[in-house]
């Protein structure tokens, strides 16, 4: 009587792994757009990313209301206030609309699969040394994805480094990482 059933943090079932799932070239970062989750490292180097690859998409799934639906954001309406200003410089075109390579989708459900399916890149939680687990590297390779992260936490118990992603322990290696990832898709 003093025992429970703890379910599994992933159903499975919900995950569209398919062999045969067209790649994009799509770098998919999965989190909370606040200061912890690292979204500002990847922001920083995509015009590094850009410059190898111009076709390549920077799809954003999630946003600053990920754990409080009452944030207020900022003018761009992906984060709060003070973390638009700190990103906002690599994401913005000289208009000061969000770049065109780069799609915000907000938070959601399991219709993310079929996003991260198609990505070449999935980015969890970089650069992380808190991480405990890391389910969204979980979720990347259930979706047949591969992740680049640092090489911190949690992160090294759920990413086989260099079968089902990188881990790497410099930051200037993320992009070198998702380069690679670019160029071979397989």
């Amino acid at each position: 009587s003093k025992l429970t059933y703890i379910y599994n943090g992933i159903d499975a079932n919900s995950i569209p792994y398919s062999l045969d799932v067209k790649k994009e070239k799509w770098v998919i970062f999965l989190g909370s757009l606040t200061f912890d989750k690292g979204f500002h490292v990847l922001a920083k180097m995509w015009s590094k990313i850009l410059k190898v690859h111009p076709d390549a998409k920077l799809i954003v799934i999630g946003s600053g209301k990920l754990y409080d639906n009452n944030q207020t954001f900022g003018k761009l309406g992906v984060a709060e206030e003070s973390y638009e200003r700190r990103i906002r410089k690599y994401i913005v075109n000289e208009k000061g609309e969000i770049d065109s390579s780069i799609v915000f989708h907000g938070v959601l459900g399991t219709e993310k699969y079929e996003l991260m399916a198609k990505g070449c890149v999935g980015i969890a939680n970089h650069p992380s040394v808190r991480e405990s687990f890391c389910l969204s590297a979980a979720e990347f390779q259930l979706c047949g994805t591969p992740v680049v992260s640092t090489n911190y936490g949690g992160l090294r118990d759920t990413v086989n480094n260099g079968s089902t992603g990188f881990l790497v322990r410099k930051k200037r290696e993320i992009s070198k990482s998702i380069c690679y990832l670019l160029s071979n898709p397989e």
